[in-house]
């Protein structure tokens, strides 16, 4: 998961991104006030890969404000299947 400054090139980053092995379901959640672009993708990289994508983030000069992995849990699965839970 990225925040950006709105500074952002939003579409070359997204082309950059997609060129990477690993990288999927790149998705722009939201905006947040000032006007950040929050931008979730899965990557499957281990913490030292998380690292490298980073530094080769950096390094192309994108506007990074924070960069953070999140761990799918089971709820995160099943509601990307449309599972729904019985009443």
């Amino acid at each position: 998961e990225l925040k950006l400054l709105p500074s952002v090139d939003l579409p070359r980053l997204q082309r950059y991104l997609t060129q990477l092995p690993g990288v999927r379901d790149l998705q722009e959640k939201s905006i947040y006030p000032p006007g950040l672009t929050l931008l979730q993708f899965h990557y499957p990289g281990d913490e030292t890969e998380l690292a490298h994508l980073l530094r080769l983030l950096m390094a192309e000069e994108f506007p990074v404000v924070e960069f953070r992995s999140r761990r799918e849990n089971l709820e995160d699965i099943f509601l990307k299947i449309g599972h729904t839970q019985a009443s």
